[in-house]
């Protein structure tokens, strides 16, 4: 159970990093930063 769980996690790592050259967490990061970037933005 664990190693297919692992394997499809895996799975969506390399799609995920093929389709958008750049890993899970990455994309999260610069997502989460443009938000705080346009908020602070807005305020100012």
């Amino acid at each position: 159970m664990a190693a297919s769980s692992a394997s499809s996690a895996s799975y969506f790592y390399y799609t995920f990093k093929r389709l958008t050259g750049m890993t899970p967490t990455q994309y999260f990061k610069s997502v989460h930063q443009y938000d705080f970037e346009k908020d602070s933005g807005a305020s100012t």
